[in-house]
């Protein structure tokens, strides 16, 4: 609750490139608070989910990466559809974990379904390299009616 000034240093890489950063940091109240380990939190019944750096260009998926993405329960909503647009990991021990399954690079059929009766949480694991320059993934996302 300081108001004086703070510094974040960020060591992105030894190479020399041009890079940009636009950081916005705001305090949030409890109420306000995302649950514990959920690195996106999604709180509409429709929207977007995708990898970091997928609008890149060219689109990459950035390696040694392991995070949730967590969905609000939405009183009303017992089902979650998601239409993946892209979904190119690299390797075939990356994966992404949509309730009880998962889902390496184009071995599925859209939509996959999650049931929301418990919280729904898509877990991302891209490892230690992405030699095979894999592009990352997007989806679309929609809560659905019980």
């Amino acid at each position: 609750n300081s108001k004086e000034a703070k510094q974040i240093i960020l060591r992105v890489s030894n190479e020399p490139y041009p890079r940009t950063f636009s950081i916005s940091i705001e305090y949030l109240s409890e109420a306000k608070a995302v649950p514990r380990r959920c690195l996106q939190y999604k709180t509409t019944p429709q929207g977007t989910i995708q990898s970091f750096n997928y609008d890149g260009s060219p689109p990459m998926a950035l390696f040694d990466q392991e995070y949730t993405i967590c969905f609000k329960y939405l009183v009303g909503y017992c089902d979650v559809a998601f239409n993946f647009e892209t979904l190119d990991l690299g390797s075939d021990s990356d994966y992404l974990r949509i309730g009880d399954d998962k889902v390496f690079n184009d071995s599925f059929d859209n939509p996959i379904m999650a049931n929301a009766t418990d919280p729904i949480y898509v877990n991302v694991r891209i490892g230690d390299s992405n030699e095979q320059q894999g592009e990352g993934f997007k989806a679309t996302y929609t809560m659905m009616g019980c």
